[in-house]
């Protein structure tokens, strides 16, 4: 009996309804005779969008997506995030975004916010976001002299090719601005990577306020938590799928 056939296998499914769209995604879980390994893989109708691994020697695990399954896009089970995404891409305006939030904080999401009755916090660090947003827009326009990345399947290719090489500068720099300091001179380039964080985390808190989620942290830890964490665990799942969704 090879390998393969020994492992025991389960499988759940993921189900997201947004306005009058629709998706659902079933993963398969396949687990080691030993149990001290074990894979998920999540489908939608024949095609693989993700999958998750973990091990006793790393127990937490990691995720990665179908079109470079060895480069990971984050610690832990993310699938649910992953079809989050693929489910958002095909959405044309906010209204059509959820009407139903099922399953996201269920299936392992890296997601911590909270109902609670705090809103001032998210609505704030909103708001800072989108003033500095249109700011770093401009500058990007100023600068010039190449293709902005969402307007180019070939600018963006190279654009999530080098986002991990440039990540922790990123990182760093969201944290500057955070924390009441200037950004680093900037240029095209590192202007497009602070406008996907700046766009993301607008976009991603927006959805959140509108749908009922708020949380009692501040306004700066609200912040890290949009342009940072939110960045590593789904922002950019997201930014790859709109490439593997072009």
């Amino acid at each position: 009996m090879n390998r393969q056939n020994s492992r025991q296998k389960n499988r759940y499914q993921l189900e997201y309804k947004w306005g009058k769209a629709q998706i659902k995604g079933t993963v398969t879980i396949q687990k080691s005779p030993s149990g001290t390994e074990e894979a998920h893989h999540l489908r939608v109708g024949a095609k693989t969008i993700g999958y998750y691994k973990r091990s006793d020697a790393n127990p937490k695990g990691e995720t990665s997506l179908s079109e470079d399954p060895l480069e990971s896009i984050g610690k832990g089970n993310l699938l649910s995030g992953v079809l989050l995404s693929f489910a958002m891409e095909g959405l044309k305006d906010e209204k059509n975004q959820s009407i139903e939030y099922k399953d996201f904080f269920k299936f392992g999401s890296p997601i911590r916010l909270w109902k609670g009755t705090g809103c001032i916090s998210l609505q704030s660090a909103l708001d800072r976001i989108q003033v500095e947003l249109n700011e770093v827009a401009r500058v990007r326009e100023q600068l010039g002299g190449a293709t902005p990345p969402e307007n180019s399947l070939d600018a963006l290719r190279v654009h999530v090719q080098r986002e991990p090489s440039v990540r922790a500068a990123i990182d760093e720099a969201c944290r500057e601005w955070i924390a009441g300091r200037p950004w680093p001179q900037m240029n095209f380039d590192m202007a497009c990577f602070v406008w996907d964080r700046l766009y993301e985390a607008g976009l991603f808190g927006a959805w959140l306020r509108t749908h009922g989620f708020h949380s009692d942290r501040t306004e700066p830890q609200i912040l890290e938590f949009l342009l940072v964490e939110h960045w590593t665990n789904l922002g950019y799942a997201r930014l790859k799928t709109r490439l593997a969704a072009s």
